[in-house]
């Protein structure tokens, strides 16, 4: 949780939105952003789901950490990291997908009129909102590729030691 209420990480990633934007918002037609505001939908709703499904099928016993006493919370120690991090990335995933319905209703409710006036202004709040929103994003997907690749090793290794095992009886 911390790394997702990490008040630095965020000033950080601002710093990066707040620079990416004010050299690139020209460089983005429309188009662009609309096809990038999809993307970042869809793999929003990705990466919540497989956080989900990874939180729900493989940690099955996050469920029996919120029933355990006091003297069993010690044997589930180890296990509450990776559920944390699931638990990050779908909170990330939910912030970004509530940002960009939150902004599409902000951007109905502007008439052409404004946006046209204000052109500069509204390229630039938009690239800043898409860019911010993207690393928000890719902090969330990472962590989620990392334990996908952690468990592939491990399985990896599971098999290799069965097939060793199997060679030497």
């Amino acid at each position: 949780m911390e790394k997702l209420l990490n008040f630095k990480i965020h000033l950080y990633l601002l710093a990066i939105s707040a620079i990416g934007s004010y050299f690139f918002y020209e460089e983005v037609s429309p188009n662009e952003m609309s096809a990038i505001i999809s993307s970042l939908q869809a793999l929003a709703g990705v990466v919540f789901t497989i956080s989900g499904l990874w939180v729900a099928v493989v940690y099955p016993d996050a469920i029996k950490i919120l029933t355990v006493t006091d003297a069993e919370l010690d044997d589930y120690e180890g296990k509450t990291k990776n559920i944390e991090i699931l638990v990050v990335a779908m909170l990330s995933s939910v912030l970004v997908m509530m940002a960009l319905v939150v902004s599409g209703v902000i951007n109905s409710l502007l008439s052409y009129e404004f946006i046209h006036n204000q052109i500069k202004l509204y390229r630039g709040i938009s690239s800043f909102t898409i860019f911010y929103l993207c690393l928000l994003q890719l902090m969330a997907v990472l962590p989620v590729a990392g334990l996908s690749l952690n468990l592939a090793i491990r399985l990896h290794h599971i098999l290799e030691n069965a097939k060793a095992n199997k060679r030497t009886k």
